[in-house]
């Protein structure tokens, strides 16, 4: 072999190397690109999936069923989480719902305005439910107009359980007023059939509300964001000769207001310890309510304060048959029927495992014919 041959195939296997260097270098380069590719796509659809959070409402919506209301105590416990990470978008799923009562609904359009108010921002979507009838609930007591959802259907259409209910919401900072305020706030959207005893009950409650429940942090992992009102919602309803009245609040709830040391009389705090000391440690929350309607005017020694849910029990036990009352208020509720011929009412006391972190009561009352 000559010199110049080996020198020519010295340079034909180094172009070949150089050409095989290359063709590795350019796939391991394609490898990185479509890595790189694919790290984007999954980026991608974190953000997407972060950004959006789809919720699925429960089948019913109650609170006195122990299961249905961990259900409904979930779905909300999940909405304040998403508005609280504020995610860009909100999805509430209601095609699996067909009942909603009056008690739990109240509690959703009340937190649902409440984080609408501190998150105006969050963008909100609906999926209706299937059932007609829930539709229309969700209508009427002004869920929709709420979340911005554009369906409507004529209220000649709805159901006669849902044509009659009634929605109203507001707030006071000045006690003197909360009277007038309550009434301009309810004027027109309540049941014409509030007497002046019950009027009085509201009134002293929502005061009750003011002056109370929003003592302090609710402590439901939402950032307050300078909120400030004190605000109560309300549904009445007059239907089959009945007045149903559901009021709440989201604050921090009885058992944490009744015993607060401030503003509170010498010895009531011992009172209120004797008062509790029969009851088990289960039934603490719901004797705690029990207290507030027994004992609570006693806490300020104010005549004007205080009397609320006395006078709707007092109320209740006077209406004689289908009156009835219940006082939701965190884990604890207070249970309270008449009974015909008796100047006492049944009372029960239910502890539950869940918190509706604040207060609601809920009354029913037959309407005499002088009433309407």
């Amino acid at each position: 072999m000559s010199f110049w041959w080996l020198c020519g195939m010295k340079k034909i296997i180094l172009r070949k190397s150089k050409r095989l260097v290359a063709k590795v270098q350019w796939r391991r380069w394609q490898r990185h690109l479509a890595w790189k590719r694919w790290r984007k796509r999954q980026r991608q659809l974190q953000q997407s999936t972060a950004l959006v959070a789809r919720l699925q409402a429960p089948k019913y919506f109650n609170l006195s069923d122990a299961e249905v209301r961990r259900r409904v105590l979930d779905f909300l416990r999940s909405l304040r989480l998403a508005y609280a990470k504020q995610r860009v978008i909100v999805c509430l799923d209601f095609r699996r719902t067909e009942k909603l009562y009056s008690c739990a609904t109240l509690l959703l359009v009340a937190e649902l305005d409440r984080l609408r108010r501190l998150y105006p921002g969050v963008e909100l979507r609906t999926r209706l439910p299937k059932d007609l009838v829930a539709r229309q609930v969700l209508q009427q007591v002004g869920l929709l107009r709420l979340v911005g959802h554009r369906y409507s259907m004529s209220s000649d259409d709805f159901d006669k359980t849902v044509t009659n209910w009634r929605f109203a919401t507001g707030y006071c900072t000045d006690a003197s007023r909360i009277g007038e305020d309550v009434w301009d706030a309810i004027d027109g959207l309540v049941t014409p059939v509030l007497s002046r005893s019950i009027y009085k009950g509201i009134t002293e409650a929502m005061t009750n509300s003011v002056h109370h429940a929003y003592v302090g942090p609710r402590g439901d992992g939402v950032p307050a964001r300078g909120e400030t009102e004190k605000r109560w919602w309300m549904f009445s309803q007059e239907l089959d000769g009945h007045l149903s009245v559901v009021m709440c609040d989201l604050g921090v709830g009885i058992q944490r207001s009744l015993p607060r040391e401030e503003g509170a009389q010498p010895g009531f705090l011992s009172l209120l310890e004797k008062y509790l000391s029969p009851f088990m440690r289960s039934q603490r929350e719901a004797a705690m309510i029990k207290a507030a309607v027994e004992i609570g005017y006693t806490r300020t020694k104010l005549q004007n304060r205080g009397k609320g849910l006395r006078q709707i029990v007092d109320a209740i036990v006077a209406a004689g048959d289908t009156a009835n009352m219940v006082i939701y208020s965190n884990c604890g509720a207070y249970w309270v029927e008449s009974e015909s011929s008796k100047k006492v009412a049944r009372e029960k006391l239910i502890q539950y495992d869940g918190s509706i972190m604040g207060t609601l009561i809920q009354w029913k009352l037959p309407v005499t014919e002088q009433e309407v």
